[in-house]
């Protein structure tokens, strides 16, 4: 069976994500990690790279959440993005992601990344993510 919800329940889910992940008065942040993904309740290991969200961090509409970043993430390692978590602006878990090249097909990951493979050094940018 799937569940099936309107769009105005779609909205208002989206709006609470979204004012969750704008709680506090740090920053929002994807962190970005080359390790298996376990449980979103584990310790997060150290991220390849974080990428900070703007304030507010994004915007909603009819086809969902699109996250708006603030700047590119610098890459602390070399090392294969396999997933990504969210954090709020108070450093709690929002939620976890699988990444994806930006040119694999969208069902492989949430996360587009212009390529998995990140040098130590370089600037990862995050590309069209939306939470639906």
């Amino acid at each position: 069976m799937t569940i099936t919800i309107t769009a105005a329940h779609s909205a208002a889910r989206l709006q609470g994500t979204k004012d969750y992940v704008e709680t506090g008065t740090g920053t929002a942040k994807i962190g970005i990690y080359s390790t298996a993904r376990g449980l979103v309740t584990d310790a997060a290991p150290t991220a390849i790279c974080e990428i900070p969200l703007a304030n507010p961090s994004g915007t909603i509409d009819g086809t969902g959440y699109h996250l708006d970043p603030s700047a590119d993430g610098l890459n602390a390692t070399t090392a294969v993005a396999v997933w990504a978590r969210l954090f709020n602006r108070n450093g709690d878990v929002v939620a976890d992601f699988d990444v994806r090249a930006q040119s694999d097909d969208p069902s492989l990951g949430e996360i587009p990344l212009p390529s998995t493979t990140l040098y130590a050094g370089g600037l990862t940018r995050l590309y069209s993510s939306t939470l639906t």
